[in-house]
């Protein structure tokens, strides 16, 4: 077995970042957002401009940032369900929440037809799959949009850890 030198690798990535044309690790192009990061960012989005909705539909002004809207949403479902909820599922909040979002504690879509069509408008399925296939996508749902809450909590600095 013959003994590489250390830093090998790195200077077999240099002769093939080289061999296109790149000299540097400064002038390496930046990979596109992936299909997953954008999927998720368009959720994101689409539960931001709910709350937003609701907050219009309430009265409520005054809370304008990111943060204030989601710490909004996440107080609404503890004071609703989650504070008897999270530990009647042993602390899975994520079901909690699950449980909240089927009593359509959100303005998210619920009838079979509207949630393929959202999934699609957020790319989560290809625009031209066939409604019988798509719809069979729909009995995950619930758990899904309970995901995505979660996730945008979590990403924004939102204490999820109430119990």
């Amino acid at each position: 077995m013959t003994r590489r030198p250390v830093g090998w690798r790195n200077e077999s990535a240099r002769h093939s970042l080289a061999s296109r044309g790149i000299k540097s690790a400064q002038k390496i192009p930046k990979p596109r957002l992936s299909a997953r990061k954008q999927v998720q960012d368009n959720y994101e989005q689409y539960i931001l401009d709910d709350i937003t909705d609701q907050l219009e539909g309430e009265g409520i002004t005054n809370l304008t940032t990111k943060k204030q809207k989601l710490q909004y949403a996440w107080d609404r479902f503890y004071n609703e369900t989650g504070r008897y909820d999270i530990p009647r599922y042993r602390g899975n909040t994520q079901e909690a929440v699950r449980q909240w979002l089927m009593g359509l504690a959100m303005g998210f879509p619920h009838m079979n037809a509207d949630v393929v069509q959202l999934a699609k408008d957020m790319g989560s399925i290809p625009k031209d799959m066939p409604f019988e296939e798509a719809d069979k996508r729909t009995e995950n749902y619930w758990n899904f949009m309970a995901n995505q809450m979660m996730r945008v909590w979590e990403k924004n600095g939102i204490d999820t850890s109430k119990r």
